[in-house]
């Protein structure tokens, strides 16, 4: 398709041709011994058109310290490329004068859009220093006249195209592409090349919307003309003041202009209002350079804000659990890590319980999972308005609940404990707006201590530490009968009956050794453990959201190989329990997936867990070298996210012990 139209547009008769004087001129520059008598003899065939450039080169926009008296001396003066520039710049705006009329094609904005982009492209030019002004002048000029043809040549259809795009032209390539499967800078360049026009010339009318994508050695001059093209936009009537600040970018990206850039702006507006008046182009008032800037600015704020606003909602989702609103496990790693350290630089106190809700699983399958979502929230809300501003709640995963509280020692987070489990035991939980269930449903937790006092700060040696006591006090609380408080460590426990049969010998709650889960088993009524090992935060945030969305999963996250290397090492020696499910990246600060992967499959606790391996490579030998090293399965990160909803099901039927299958 594109070619046909392609070749309609350059075959229409009607389509604007440079006058004679001017493809002649074009020819005769190709030559380097071309004389200049022979040039100014040319010109002065078309005595308007010789009066036109005299008129322009003696004007202030050039700024001539004599006048200059004939187009032989001009071409002494100025240089060939700007004599040609002008003749070529002139013979455009006479071919092209009734194109538009009565039409939806606005030739004066054409045209106030084309100059600006000239004289824009050649002050860039003198700025930089990295093209010839006058190359630049010419392809600002003509960057749009493949607007022109495509309108002459297509008529109605075009008309539709500009219609569709609106007054500001902001999506007009990408409704060309879609509608007529060619844009106006590949129309340009191909009429441009026509004409016989340079190369660089011809790849800077192709490319006056990419700067990004301009390379070689025409990028130069393709990004001066591009953002000539930017400063254009900004210097429309109605213009968005995003524009200003993409041209302040650009400028800093592409060439290293800084500071304040209206000098510029008002420069390319006066000159643009000085050369119009030459080439008897209406191109409206001259821009208000300063309301321009004062626009640009409060813009900028805006989007600051704006940007900060999204920034801090995303924050928020990130660290908050979908279903209960509060604290999620990422921000409970987070808040945990912080509170931890604060202890080895200040020997404050830190106490963390754990909570699970007693036989929860039954709760769904008896009742559904609405049910069982309805009892999470409510659950969550006693917890938070029990410890109140003490702490922070978290759900950690599935039922499991978390409580951070920092500098409360281990007598006061007892109490805390059995406050919490009280709230929860004192009332059945209303679960009337659930639809076939009973109106009331009695809810009780089994509680789990652990604490780190500024009179022994010496006994937890790692936040992890502290987070395995309180499971593991959890889960004395359930094997001691559930709806009770545990504390691991040196205290009484809180429950009574519990303490009556203990020891006499001993005054500390009977802490089961750590429970072996070599087998890939989810704990009950919890869900499967899935360890991740990966570097990339905003990644890992999306595969912890994703997996552990309903309480499916708990994930703990690792972000560089030598922690998942310490980590493994735990758990082969037995001090922390075994994972259901291992992800990590291959490429890894520390120490590399693939060796992370030989370490488990060495280790007899984890020798036979699923052991899946992420990654943005494509090479064959990566993928071999991780299947024979023992990886259950090889994903590259790109197919991960284009079939993220059966990868995330494949997964967790992995991580509960299931076969693994690649989605």
């Amino acid at each position: 398709m594109a070619n046909e139209v392609l070749e309609k547009i350059l075959g229409c008769p009607s389509l604007p041709s440079l006058p004679s004087v001017a493809v002649q001129l074009l020819d005769m520059t190709k030559d380097p011994d071309a004389k200049v008598g022979d040039i100014s003899m040319l010109v002065q065939q078309d005595q308007g058109l010789a009066a036109k450039v005299l008129k322009t080169v003696n004007s202030s926009y050039y700024g001539l310290a004599k006048p200059c008296g004939s187009i032989e001396r001009a071409v002494m003066y100025l240089g060939l490329n700007t004599v040609k520039s002008l003749v070529l710049g002139f013979s455009l705006v006479e071919t092209t004068g009734s194109v538009g009329e009565d039409s939806v094609f606005d030739l004066k904005v054409h045209w106030r859009t084309s100059l600006h982009g000239a004289v824009a492209a050649r002050e860039l030019a003198v700025i930089t220093n990295v093209a010839e002004p006058d190359d630049a002048f010419t392809g600002g000029l003509f960057q749009d006249v493949g607007m022109l043809a495509m309108f002459v040549a297509l008529e109605h259809e075009y008309e539709d195209v500009l219609q569709e795009s609106g007054p500001r032209r902001s999506n007009l390539c990408l409704i060309e592409q879609q509608r007529l499967g060619l844009t106006h800078p590949e129309a340009g360049a191909a009429l441009a090349g026509k004409w016989s026009l340079p190369s660089e010339i011809v790849n800077a009318i192709a490319m006056h919307h990419e700067g990004d994508k301009a390379v070689g050695r025409e990028a130069a001059l393709a990004r001066i003309v591009a953002l000539g093209c930017i400063a254009a936009e900004a210097l429309a009537t109605g213009a968005s003041p995003v524009k200003t600040r993409e041209f302040a970018d650009k400028a800093r990206e592409w060439f290293k202009i800084t500071g304040d850039i209206s000098p510029i702006l008002e420069s390319i507006a006066s000159g643009t209002t000085m050369l119009a008046k030459l080439f008897n182009v209406d191109v409206g008032e001259e821009p208000n350079i300063r309301v321009i800037m004062s626009q640009a600015s409060d813009r900028a704020f805006e989007l600051q804000m704006e940007t900060q606003r999204q920034a801090d909602e995303m924050a928020e989702k990130a660290s908050t659990d979908g279903l209960t609103n509060i604290s999620n496990r990422a921000e409970f790693d987070r808040l945990l890590g912080e509170a931890y350290a604060e202890t080895q630089s200040g020997g404050a106190a830190l106490s963390v319980i754990f909570m699970d809700a007693d036989k929860f699983k039954n709760v769904n399958d008896t009742h559904g999972h609405a049910a069982g979502d309805a009892v999470l929230i409510e659950l969550a809300r006693r917890v938070k308005e029990t410890v109140s501003d003490r702490g922070r709640v978290c759900r950690y995963g599935g039922e499991e609940f978390a409580v951070v509280l920092p500098g409360v020692g281990i007598e006061q987070s007892k109490d805390i404990g059995e406050e919490i489990r009280s709230a929860i035991e004192a009332a059945p939980f209303d679960l009337t707006a659930v639809e076939d269930t009973p109106d009331e449903l009695p809810v009780t937790i089994s509680v789990g201590v652990s604490a780190m006092d500024a009179a022994d700060p010496a006994r937890v040696r790692s936040a992890e530490k502290l987070v395995l006591e309180a499971d593991e006090a959890v889960y004395a609380a359930k094997k001691a009968g559930r709806n009770r408080v545990k504390v691991f460590g040196r205290l009484r426990d809180i429950d009574e009956a519990a303490a009556a049969v203990a020891p006499a010998e001993t005054n500390e709650a009977p802490i089961e050794p750590v429970r072996n889960r070599d087998v890939a088993v989810p704990s009950e009524g919890g869900a499967p453990l899935i360890l991740l090992f990966e570097d990339d935060a905003l990644a890992a945030t999306l595969l912890k959201t994703v997996l552990s969305k309903g309480g499916k999963a708990r994930v703990e996250w690792l972000s560089t190989g030598s922690r998942a290397a310490k980590r493994l090492e735990q758990i082969a020696s037995g001090a922390l329990p075994a994972p259901d499910l291992i992800i990590a990246d291959l490429n890894l600060p520390g120490v590399p997936g693939i060796d992370l992967l030989r370490t488990a499959r060495a280790a007899p606790a984890i020798a036979e867990t699923p052991f899946v391996i992420m990654t943005a490579s494509s090479e064959a030998e990566d993928q071999r070298l991780c299947k024979e090293a023992g990886a259950t399965e090889y994903v590259r990160k790109v197919d991960l996210c284009a079939g993220l909803p059966k990868w995330v099901e494949t997964l967790l039927t992995a991580a509960r012990g299931g076969a693994m299958q690649a989605a």
